[in-house]
């Protein structure tokens, strides 16, 4: 079995997609900041995780309030105030891989442009930049 590892020192990062070829019950890490999340790639297929990183919030809490743990009757306070980080299911390349063409078969005279908006099983969305084309008609 082997073990895969992504690290990662948030500083305003947004988001990183891997393309993983290993095989099912190999492991993943993912570490971000003190957080360590193991798990294989059969369980990436099935599942996706929300991290949070409810310790910080803690400090921030304490530091901004002077207000410990204890202190609060509620701790949602810390869920709702802390960073995230959410791991998305794993998708198969066949999932996610396509070929595509397109003709147009009525362009306007002049400028034309195309994108590509796809919507994945999952829910998630990717769209192209424009391509753009000047269509001259032939006389």
């Amino acid at each position: 079995m082997r073990q895969l590892t992504a690290q990662h020192h948030r500083s305003n990062f947004q988001g990183a997609i891997f393309e993983i070829e290993t095989s099912l019950d190999d492991l993943i890490t993912v570490k971000v900041d003190s957080v360590n999340l193991i798990f294989s790639l059969r369980d990436a297929l099935k599942r996706d995780w929300v991290i949070a990183f409810t310790k910080e919030a803690e400090r921030m809490v304490e530091n901004e309030f002077g207000l410990t743990s204890d202190e609060l009757e509620n701790p949602d306070h810390y869920w709702h105030n802390a960073w995230k980080m959410k791991v998305h299911r794993a998708i198969p390349y066949e999932q996610y891989h396509v070929k595509f063409s397109y003709t147009d078969t009525n362009p306007k005279k002049g400028e034309n442009y195309h994108y590509l908006r796809v919507t994945q099983l999952n829910g998630q969305m990717a769209w192209s930049s424009p391509i753009w084309m000047n269509y001259k008609p032939k006389t």
